[in-house]
């Protein structure tokens, strides 16, 4: 509120107020001399400006050295609310200004802004003016600039000059070109990043995003291709399952530091919504926190029923998981379930599974060396691929799907 307008209901007199603070102290009675009547505030005559707050924390790859992400309140107001959503990667641009902080907050514990002498801080917040989001969902194609657009109509006639075929083996190259071989599993990845339409016929709903687990020996490259994929996707969360709780995966209760009433933070999964969530060392997370994913790779999302608060939270994302054998090295004599030690109603929703084996293969192996050192020693990939794309050892298996068979 900008302007509280009130109406006396002797004079019928309008009263203005202008407001300039998070709080104010209506006015009760007529301000005119010979009016000493009570004021009524109207709602239609007062002044209401759009007014967002959010969170901003710091990317992981710009902390200083030995300091944790640091986090940042900002104050968007008229047609800049709801520029962005909860997980997108943005640069702020506004002006920083001083609030002092309440007085009610002077107990113990996390609200302690007091200093030890007695009185008030103030801390900072940012005046948002300009949003500047660095990745785009694949919906905002009306927002690419003129230079975009001519590459899209580049793109198109070279795809149709080269085929299809062709260019499906040459996007699936360009996934993580660093990394050596693997080149079905490059083929899915980029499937995954592409997804598909969601389907819904008579109440059935149909998802069309993948899930895909990497398993198999350490030192394949598993994790580097899920920091790869969430760093390329439009909304892509990396996370490991030592350090991911249930409640951090799915949504959790806290309170609003503005209005004081509980409300819900999403977790890893909802902040992935429409994009990817890469989670490492799947085989590390308890079992408590693992039931968590079982409606959201089924069902696409997170239903919620804590402290009076109700509802279902859209989680339509991809997961992608790299788990480790646990004893060390793949056993082929034991099964995939033995293995990885995870349980067959949490394997079943994974639709391509593919196990990474390292064979001894002294002509592989010598491949793989002269691929690493040129890497290392010229920051480029080898110009010859052939051997990258033949060279596989890896073992797909498929979800065992009626429909996906047909499809």
């Amino acid at each position: 509120m900008k302007v509280a307008t009130y109406k006396c209901d002797t004079c019928s007199g309008m009263i203005y107020q202008t407001i300039n603070q998070t709080s104010f102290i209506p006015i009760e009675t007529c301000v005119q001399k010979e009016c000493k009547g009570n004021l009524l505030q109207q709602t239609r005559e007062s002044c209401f400006v759009k007014f967002q707050q959010l969170v901003i924390q710091e990317m992981s790859d710009e902390v200083p050295t030995g300091h944790i992400p640091r986090t940042m309140r900002v104050v968007m107001r008229g047609e800049l609310t709801r520029t962005c959503t909860p997980g997108d990667s943005i640069t702020c641009f506004g002006i920083f200004l001083p609030y002092q902080v309440s007085s009610g907050n002077s107990g113990g514990g996390r609200n302690n802004h007091h200093h030890s002498g007695g009185g008030p801080v103030a801390t900072t917040y940012l005046e948002a003016h300009s949003i500047l989001k660095h990745k785009r969902r694949y919906t905002d194609l009306s927002e690419l600039s003129e230079q975009e657009q001519a590459l899209m109509i580049k793109i198109d006639s070279d795809i149709r000059k080269m085929g299809h075929d062709q260019w499906y083996d040459k996007l699936s190259k360009s996934i993580a070109p660093e990394i050596y071989g693997h080149a079905n599993v490059k083929k899915a990845l980029l499937l995954m990043l592409i997804g598909a339409q969601t389907r819904e016929t008579r109440g059935l709903k149909i998802r069309g995003d993948l899930n895909v687990i990497l398993m198999g020996d350490p030192g394949v490259a598993k994790s580097q291709l899920l920091r790869f994929i969430s760093h390329i996707s439009p909304r892509g969360i990396y996370t490991t399952g030592k350090g991911s709780s249930g409640v951090g995966l799915t949504a959790a209760v806290i309170k609003d530091p503005l209005t004081n009433e509980l409300i819900l933070e999403g977790g890893a999964l909802v902040l992935a919504d429409n994009g990817i969530c890469c989670i490492d060392e799947f085989d590390k997370m308890e079992e408590y926190d693992r039931t968590a994913l079982h409606e959201v790779m089924e069902q696409q999302s997170v239903s919620i029923a804590k402290a009076g608060i109700t509802t279902t939270l859209n989680a339509r994302t991809c997961v992608l998981a790299a788990a480790n054998p646990a004893y060390g090295r793949w056993n082929t004599r034991r099964s995939v379930s033995e293995n990885i030690n995870l349980p067959p109603a949490l394997m079943s929703r994974f639709d391509l599974m593919f196990l990474l084996l390292d064979k001894q293969n002294n002509e592989l192996d010598m491949n793989l060396a002269r691929h690493i050192t040129f890497v290392h020693q010229f920051s480029q990939i080898p110009s010859n691929n052939s051997n990258t794309n033949n060279s596989n050892n890896t073992t797909t298996t498929g979800n065992s799907n009626e429909e996906d068979e047909e499809e």
